[in-house]
């Protein structure tokens, strides 16, 4: 849906960003959702822009170009969609089933044990899969619906950071975001700094 929205509008989401600190001049941001949406837009271009990070288009939006954008564009950083990060979570256990029964088992209790490390340990004990994910994949970002629970407890267990929000395109978009360090998804964060949200 088109809506008006003003400069100030899209800067009062960019300005709230820019203070999480989520991304800096080190960082390259892979943006495989459509420009004309505002949550890409705001948080992929200009979020990304402000912070001084690279940005990167995939040549396509199919599974194996935005693999191929991930890998060689170096990508740090993933902006997604539910739908993208949930066949990105099917796959990943598609490949670990493939292995066979006791492949799958192992994955399963390499995830469970994840589970109770801390970031540094996740990413160790899945360095390979990583490696074939995004070398350098650290953050990834949900927004547009809300993200099934499972898969982003899927990818924090394997050591990626999972942040995600609530928004509205009137809103340009960003409403409430989910705080860096807060594991689980149950809810939608809470309001970004100039937000006031009423439950009616």
């Amino acid at each position: 849906k088109g809506v008006p929205l003003s400069h100030g509008n899209l800067m009062a989401n960019v300005d709230a960003l820019a203070r999480q600190h989520l991304a800096g001049a080190q960082d390259r941001v892979l943006v495989p959702l459509p420009l004309h949406h505002a949550y890409p837009m705001t948080v992929g271009v200009f979020g990304a822009l402000a912070s001084g990070a690279a940005i990167i288009l995939p040549e396509g939006l199919s599974g194996s170009e935005i693999a191929e954008a991930l890998k060689l564009g170096r990508a740090t950083i993933l902006i997604g969609v539910p739908r993208l990060l949930d066949a990105v979570a099917a796959a990943i256990l598609a490949r670990a089933d493939a292995g066979g029964r006791w492949a799958a088992r192992a994955f399963r209790a390499a995830l469970g044990v994840a589970h109770m490390l801390g970031s540094p340990a996740r990413r160790i004990l899945f360095a390979p899969l990583r490696r074939r994910i995004g070398p350098e994949l650290r953050m990834i970002a949900s927004g547009g619906a809300r993200l099934d629970p499972a898969t982003a407890a899927l990818l924090e267990s394997l050591g990626f950071e999972v942040l995600g929000g609530y928004g509205l395109p009137e809103a340009a978009p960003i409403l409430a975001f989910s705080p860096r360090g807060r594991r689980g998804r149950a809810t939608a964060g809470k309001p970004i700094e100039g937000v006031e949200l009423r439950i009616a």
